[in-house]
């Protein structure tokens, strides 16, 4: 089922029709074969029994969730809103039993949307680390809500957009969903490298000329810090709790490139 959206993304080419997909697997294009992204699979493992993954993502109660260090069945979820898909594409699942895999830190810092940026960032894919787990990108704007022509006018998606000058590789595909995005460029965690987004959303179109433009949407994390935190301390399950770090240094934002292109956007739900 696919649903007509809309939003504006900026840069002064000829509008585009994009295509924004979550479903089946595939890995990330322009990516490299990896193992050392082990918390990460359809969502990323943060706490011994907890887990971040994208909200269309269809792991609920009682299915097992499975990473490089494990499995355990999932004990209780918790979504960040109900809206339809891509209103708040986060969800918390808690595991029945812990995992044993090295704890995360989040990204505290929040983007402001209405600027470019130029900041370093990992992005990873579970479903599909061999052959292209990982790749280098770089986030270039913060979109806080996205345009839809129902009767909503707009929700809140607080997105992290990676794409490169020419909307080229590295950018995830479907069954990339509930991947995670971590601050600068890496190889694997053992440097700790925070966790700074959950990935949403495969964007795909031709352009003006015809060629191919490719951007990936990561749900920034930090929007979500009061609701996270308090959902953790009200599940009386266990008494663990996130670690929130900033990103050291933080540029200033460069001139933005997306200046003014209209798009038109398509959302398709896993299940």
């Amino acid at each position: 089922m696919s649903r007509h959206l809309h939003t504006r993304i900026t840069q002064p080419l000829a509008a585009a029709c994009l295509a924004l997909a979550c479903g089946s697997a595939a890995a990330i294009v322009g990516g490299t074969p990896t193992s050392d992204f082990g918390v990460v699979s359809s969502g990323v493992q943060v706490l011994p029994n907890w887990v971040l993954t994208a909200r269309h993502v269809g792991l609920g109660v009682g299915d097992v969730y499975s990473n490089g260090f494990g499995s355990a069945v999932i004990a209780a979820r918790y979504n960040a809103g109900s809206g339809a898909f891509p209103q708040d594409d986060l969800a918390l699942l808690r595991l029945a039993t812990p995992i044993a895999a090295p704890a995360l830190s989040l990204v505290s810092d929040a983007l402001a949307a209405g600027s470019g940026y130029a900041l370093d960032a990992t992005l990873t894919t579970g479903a599909n680390q061999q052959p292209r787990g990982y790749a280098f990108g770089q986030v270039r704007e913060f979109q806080p809500n996205y345009e839809t022509n129902g009767p909503t006018p707009s929700v809140p998606v607080n997105w992290l957009v990676t794409y490169d000058n020419a909307f080229g590789a590295p950018y995830v595909e479907n069954g990339d969903s509930g991947g995670g995005l971590f601050a600068g460029h890496v190889t694997g965690l053992a440097s700790g490298a925070p966790l700074w987004g959950i990935t949403s959303v495969a964007i795909t179109g031709t352009g003006g000329q015809g060629q191919d433009l490719h951007a990936s949407g990561f749900v920034q994390l930090a929007s979500y810090r009061g609701w996270l935190d308090t959902t953790l301390a009200n599940d009386l399950a266990d008494a663990q709790a996130l670690n929130w770090t900033q990103l050291s240094p933080v540029p200033e934002p460069a001139t933005g490139l997306l200046m003014g292109l209209g798009l038109c956007w398509f959302a398709r739900r896993r299940r």
